[in-house]
């Protein structure tokens, strides 16, 4: 295939093709055989098409893996109950990760890994709004304190199922997912806005 190969796609539509060309690749070949070469030649475009988007493989993995993530449905748990909604919250992220989620993670572990230079990619934005959709239910439910915790305890269970992934590659097992939620996570948030007595 040449460098530029002949499209008919433009704007949205490539860059639409060549996000579903990544995510066949990914989900096919895994990290260790994903090439920009075979996106390019299930998208039927050119190399150079897509590092003008995206300059590197992890950054375009991680732009296939927001598309496709986008068009799950996850409902936001909002009982009240804090380390419930938690570890409800954290079992939907251990589903939402596996199979070539959690390749995507790999991959750009890897990328900051290989290149401290390489851009940092923020995944973190959908994950703090759930906490906090969460974290309001409590409050409105007398469970927590009025406020909002810290950035990194809103993130630390994440934290901890993205450490489990990449240390095991496999999900957390529901006991272990219950016990983050109820033993780390929860207490975290708890201490962040305790009630007032």
């Amino acid at each position: 295939m040449s460098e530029e190969a002949p499209s008919r796609k433009r704007g949205h539509k490539l860059e639409a093709a060549i996000l579903e060309a990544a995510w066949a690749e990914l989900s096919e070949s895994g990290w260790r055989g994903f090439t920009i070469e075979g996106v390019a030649k299930r998208a039927r475009t050119g190399k150079a098409s897509i590092y003008a988007r995206w300059p590197t493989k992890a950054l375009l993995v991680h732009a296939s893996a927001q598309m496709v993530g986008s068009r799950l449905p996850r409902p936001i748990p909002s009982t009240g109950h804090l380390a419930e909604d938690l570890a409800a919250t954290l079992t939907a992220a251990a589903e939402y990760l596996s199979g070539p989620f959690a390749e995507a993670l790999h991959a750009i572990t890897e990328a900051l890994r290989v290149d401290p230079t390489a851009p940092a990619i923020d995944a973190a934005t959908e994950e703090i709004r759930i906490v906090a959709d969460i974290i309001r239910a409590a409050q409105a439910a007398g469970e927590l304190g009025s406020g909002a915790v810290p950035r990194s305890v809103a993130h630390c269970g994440f934290a901890l199922l993205n450490y489990h992934l990449m240390t095991r590659r496999t999900p957390p097992d529901p006991d272990e997912i219950e016990s983050i939620a109820r033993d780390v996570w929860a207490p975290a948030i708890r201490a962040s806005l305790p009630c007032a007595d």
